[in-house]
């Protein structure tokens, strides 16, 4: 999936913030964010259930969007 933010910056912030929320993955499952110019990819593998995913999906883009009011001080 690709995220975009409002600038470089504020891709960096929230990249590194969810950074240490991905570390351990379940058995079966990776994730790779990438930062390019303002976007965040993000791509994720699963060989577990479609049910693990759609959770891992959820956990992070709640993670995202906390990490991006902060970033931009939205809160």
């Amino acid at each position: 999936m690709r995220i975009s933010f409002c600038d470089q910056a504020e891709a960096d912030i929230v990249a590194r913030s969810i950074d240490p929320d991905n570390r351990p993955l379940p058995v079966g499952m990776d994730l790779r964010c990438e930062r390019v110019g303002s976007d965040l990819i993000v791509e994720i593998t699963s060989s577990r259930s479609i049910e693990s995913l759609i959770y891992t999906i959820d956990d992070l883009l709640t993670s995202i969007k906390l990490a991006e009011r902060i970033a931009c001080r939205k809160i």
